[in-house]
């Protein structure tokens, strides 16, 4: 018969090779006792002395309500995997300039982690297999940073979700419905493209054209701005011009050349054709981003409109002094959305850290982060 004593050293052992071998990383919380209990073939009794046991040697703490969380040993957390945090994606590690919102956001995650003193090690997710998440969840990384693009993508979905079951940490950019089971951050796309819209028609600005180009009309970050912009038009009670979509467009490289942004701005301007010639009139546009500025002012000059004089030409994002030359017929847009990819980049990476720490419920948290106007001329 086993005694009391034996059988708490045998739940503790299995416990401490639970610990080492990372199957309850550091900052998870530990099953429930019945469980482990049921798990191990012992009592609670004997259970909960081990428990206590580990909570002595510093490698579980209690978590209230009730419950334990993984601390780890100091060894451990000192290891250089234990403070690398990696980050899932398809950008070249070799040219981390960031032109582009995403772009600017993975480089601030990056530059976060190195002021922190942390390492960060990148995976690309075309070769993020069974093996190399095992290998994440044996090497005891503090966690995992996700992408909006990847958070997108099926293939990015079914990543996040082995993630997920193996009890990785992990820190989307993104709100999508897919994501709610996730810590995540996202800016608020519904009060940028209010405090965009209210700006435009407080300028006397009565038809705001959304050019939306081939963006799929139920993504639901484009939903939310044009929630935005109707609470903007109903405050003003302004009627809503309808939003334009295309349903393609010409490639376009991240450096614009003056080529692909003529075939682009001819392809914009046969679309506003259309609307101009059924009778509408715009007297502001506010494109998707930054990248199909220049092509839309291009595309207002064929149609004998000047894109600086005539209206009010706006982006999205911010990025538009990083993403063309200064030989474009735009000046600069008259207003932009600055999405805040420098603070989505930090408020992720703290969001980690605070779910490793165990100072967090065990809900997903969801940190949104406010947009700003910037307002660059007229």
């Amino acid at each position: 018969m086993t005694t009391t004593s034996t059988t708490t050293e045998y739940a503790l052992s299995k416990l401490e090779e639970k610990l080492s071998t990372g199957h309850w990383p550091a900052g998870e919380l530990l099953p429930s006792e019945r469980r482990i209990a049921a798990d191990l073939n012992v009592s609670r009794t004997p259970l909960r002395a081990a428990l206590i046991e580990l909570t002595r040697s510093g490698q579980l703490k209690r978590h209230e309500p009730r419950g334990y969380l993984v601390v780890g040993n100091q060894a451990e957390a000192l290891t250089p995997m234990a403070q690398t945090i990696g980050i899932l994606s398809h950008k070249d590690a070799n040219n981390w300039e960031p032109s582009g919102s995403a772009d600017r956001i993975e480089y601030s995650v990056s530059h976060q982690v190195s002021l922190q003193g942390s390492h960060l090690i990148q995976f690309n997710p075309n070769n993020v297999d069974d093996a190399t998440i095992q290998w994440i969840k044996q090497q005891q990384l503090t966690g995992i940073i996700a992408t909006h693009e990847l958070a997108q993508s099926d293939s990015g979905k079914t990543i996040l979700n082995q993630l997920k079951q193996r009890h990785i940490p992990v820190v989307v950019h993104g709100n999508s419905p897919c994501l709610a089971t996730f810590d995540r951050v996202f800016v608020d796309q519904k009060q940028g493209m209010y405090a965009l819209t209210n700006w435009l028609l407080e300028q006397g600005c009565q038809k705001v054209l959304r050019l939306w180009g081939n963006a799929a009309a139920d993504l639901y970050w484009l939903q939310m701005r044009d929630a935005g912009y109707l609470q903007a038009c109903e405050t003003h009670n302004v009627s809503p011009t309808p939003v334009l979509h295309w349903p393609k467009q010409p490639p376009m490289d991240q450096k614009h050349d003056a080529s692909l942004r003529e075939m682009l701005g001819r392809w914009i301007a046969s679309y506003l054709a259309e609307r101009l010639k059924n009778g509408e009139t715009f007297d502001a546009i506010v494109c998707i981003s930054d990248a199909i500025l220049q092509a839309t002012a291009r595309a207002c000059e064929i149609l004998g409109i000047d894109p600086n004089r005539d209206l009010k030409i706006c982006g999205f994002d911010n990025i538009w002094h990083r993403r063309w030359s200064s030989d474009g017929p735009l000046k600069h847009p008259v207003a932009d959305v600055d999405t805040q990819p420098d603070t989505i980049g930090k408020a992720m990476i703290d969001l980690l850290r605070e779910r490793v720490s165990g100072a967090l419920p065990t809900e997903p948290q969801l940190r949104v982060i406010e947009p700003k106007l910037v307002v660059t001329g007229q």
